[in-house]
């Protein structure tokens, strides 16, 4: 499989991850279909937010995408949930990862994608992410050395549990190595 990493910059990159997250999320019951009907989930958080693409050349097709969002007077979606006020107010550059979907069979992508903003973040002195995972994945977060940040909640917008996440990307476990990828991913950040 020959994966590259990319940023979504062009309207048709942008209108094809917001296709794809809408096919992935009212396929797994988290939004209606009647939610969006343009067929293209997104929403005012885009208009700042930096959308990741993975892009399988063998198959030339896009087979994942994940958002950052930094912190800006927009605020963060899970704001709407969750006081995220002990992080804004401590001089820290904060930003929200969401929207994180891999077509099945394309898990490497998912591997991919995560390390991308990582790099990203690094190269753009984001010290601090915050994110709303769905329950069963807590062990997965916490192996990374995240730390929930307040209690689980039920999240109307996307019928489903939220658990809040924070992660000081200083302290950060790295997990992605050569036994998990096998070898590292084409990352290209424009």
């Amino acid at each position: 499989m020959s994966l590259e990493f990319r940023i979504a910059k062009s309207e048709e990159e942008l209108e094809k991850v917001y296709r794809l997250r809408y096919e992935s999320y009212v396929q797994e019951n988290y939004f209606k279909p009647t939610d969006f009907p343009d067929m293209q989930e997104k929403d005012r958080f885009d208009s700042v937010a930096i959308n990741f693409y993975a892009y399988n050349k063998s198959i030339c097709k896009m087979v994942g995408a994940i958002r950052l969002i930094p912190y800006t007077r927009l605020g963060l979606p899970l704001e709407e949930i969750y006081d995220i006020s002990s992080f804004t107010s401590n001089g820290k550059r904060i930003a929200e990862v969401s929207r994180r979907i891999t077509l099945e069979g394309h898990v490497k992508a998912n591997f991919g994608l995560v390390q991308t903003v990582f790099q990203y973040s690094s190269k753009h002195q984001i010290s601090d992410f915050l994110f709303i995972v769905n329950p069963k994945d807590i062990p997965q977060y916490e192996k990374l050395g995240a730390r929930m940040f307040d209690d689980i909640r039920f999240y109307e917008k996307v019928s489903n549990w939220a658990v809040p996440f924070h992660l000081d990307i200083s302290k950060c476990k790295p997990p992605y190595d050569s036994l998990i990828y096998g070898q590292n991913p084409a990352i290209i950040i424009d």
